[in-house]
């Protein structure tokens, strides 16, 4: 199933985002049944839930792996007042995002390179916000 799935994500114009998941293990295990590990193909993006500063949840599994963060928060509860948060909140919002920049008539590789290019961005306003320099 695994190299399907990456034959697929290859061969696709489509945009995929993984889900890194919620089990805190790292995403850099070398199982290729590890259902979590499907985005260490380099065609689908791997997304981890990121918390209000922006730092990887601490229920989000983190990894070298992981393309991108985003919220994966939502503000809701559960019937008995939990939480409801995930990287299955994380991941759709990346895909979103994506998306409406595909919908622009940009290709898989140029709307990574957008996303990749916003990410470098915040990185450096976030080490300026932070007195950090190289």
């Amino acid at each position: 199933a695994q190299k399907k799935w990456s034959q697929t994500a290859k061969d696709s114009k489509l945009f995929i985002a993984v889900s890194s998941g919620n089990e805190r293990t790292y995403t850099d295990q070398k199982d290729p049944d590890a259902a979590q590990n499907l985005f260490l193909n380099e065609n689908v993006a791997g997304v981890a839930a990121a918390d209000e500063e922006g730092v990887i949840a601490n229920y989000s599994s983190p990894g070298s792996k992981i393309r991108y963060t985003a919220s994966g928060e939502t503000g809701m509860t559960d019937a008995q007042g939990n939480p409801v948060q995930g990287t299955s909140f994380a991941a759709p919002r990346v895909a979103t995002l994506a998306g409406v920049i595909m919908s622009e008539g940009k290709t898989k590789e140029e709307t990574k390179a957008i996303l990749d290019k916003q990410v470098q961005e915040a990185k450096v306003a976030q080490e300026g916000e932070n007195g950090e320099t190289d």
